[in-house]
């Protein structure tokens, strides 16, 4: 008796462990399915992934629920955001595109800013980072950026750029492989060496991801949905909003010598407010004297006036450092046009004429 029952417990228990297994099979069977199988998917969801596939890159442009969740933050939720970005993407496009090319660095680099900062030279995270790069105080000294009572660098646009460019640069042959030297610039080269270590070694970024915090393993994703943005925001009828009196593009020179910015407002007809905002790196009212000179922001068309208006000051020739815009024709705000440019309040400018005398707008409301 207790053979037989001992047989049968044992045939008993070899019927539910087939069973069980065929479940786990079949189950697994389902979800390989189930995420190779494009028919399932969305119809925009498969614009987003053929699109992103279209796109090249050194970066592995994957798609991800996070992909497109920011995504859908920069078409759909925060689309009006979105064409102010676009807007202030033209302000800087020359100074970082013209550097990034300049060393032929991959195109990914140039929207590093869009997710640091929304390209805004001012800002400041909780943790002390600051300008368009978001550096921190040391990093910024250690690739030469001058940080004192007067100025702070990190608020360059251009300096910033050439200091993030080098840093940037130094990641990659350290790490060899673009979307850890670019995470690396999230967490920090430290950071990054242990998440490889607890990765096996392994230099595949979805991998190491999982040893990294969650604004790291988030870095990667936002870079992909902003390139996204860039290339195909015309597909969501996103249009650049150039309302705000600030966007223009821009171009610098160094100055050696001890200029007022109130007087530079005065010979170029600018706004002083605008001008400060375009030069944030200066602390005080004033560019301070340095034998190996400070930038000066400007709008790119009022930099041959600049040159002609303070030869006294010893700007160099060999430091004029106008780049070719890259929008074109955009306006330089002056004082007359001030109290109509902050009037243009969620009105879209189709087209800026920029003439040397006069700005003639032609606008159309929402």
């Amino acid at each position: 008796m207790n053979k037989l029952m001992h047989s049968t417990a044992i045939r008993y228990f070899l019927v539910c462990f087939c069973l069980s297994l065929s479940q786990i099979v079949f189950a697994h069977d389902s979800f390989v399915e189930s995420e190779s199988n494009d028919e399932n998917l969305s119809e925009e969801t498969q614009f987003i992934k053929d699109r992103l596939n279209n796109m090249s890159s050194v970066i592995d442009l994957r798609y991800t629920d996070y992909v497109a969740k920011k995504i859908k933050n920069y078409t759909v939720r925060g689309k009006h955001e979105s064409e102010k970005l676009l807007a202030r993407y033209s302000m800087y496009a020359a100074t970082i595109e013209n550097s990034i090319y300049a060393r032929n660095l991959p195109d990914i680099l140039k929207f590093i800013p869009i997710i640091e900062s929304e390209l805004k030279p001012n800002a400041r995270s909780r943790s002390g980072a600051l300008g368009m790069w978001q550096f921190m105080k040391g990093t910024a000294k250690n690739y030469g950026l001058v940080i004192n009572s007067t100025v702070d660098e990190r608020m360059d646009s251009e300096r910033s750029t050439e200091a993030a460019l080098d840093y940037l640069t130094y990641l990659y042959k350290r790490f060899g492989d673009w979307s850890l030297a670019i995470a690396a610039y999230n967490c920090g080269p430290g950071n990054m060496n242990k998440a490889i270590k607890k990765a096996g070694g392994s230099r595949d970024f979805w991998v190491v991801s999982k040893y990294l915090k969650k604004e790291t393993q988030n870095y990667i994703p936002k870079l992909i949905a902003a390139k996204y943005l860039m290339n195909y925001y015309h597909a969501y009828d996103i249009v650049p909003n150039y309302s705000e009196e600030l966007y223009f593009s821009t171009s610098a020179t160094k100055v050696h010598n001890k200029i007022e910015l109130n007087d530079i407002a005065n010979a170029l007809d600018l706004e002083l407010e605008i001008l400060k905002k375009m030069n944030a790196h200066f602390k005080k009212t004033y560019i301070p004297k340095n034998e190996k000179g400070f930038n000066v922001i400007l709008p790119s068309e009022s930099l041959h006036d600049f040159y002609t208006n303070f030869q006294p000051y010893k700007i160099r020739p060999e430091e004029y450092l106008a780049a070719t815009p890259v929008v074109k024709e955009e306006p330089i705000v002056k004082r007359a046009k001030i109290h109509t440019a902050r009037m243009l309040e969620r009105i879209k400018i189709v087209k800026i004429e920029s003439i040397k005398d006069d700005i003639a707008y032609n606008s159309v409301s929402e």
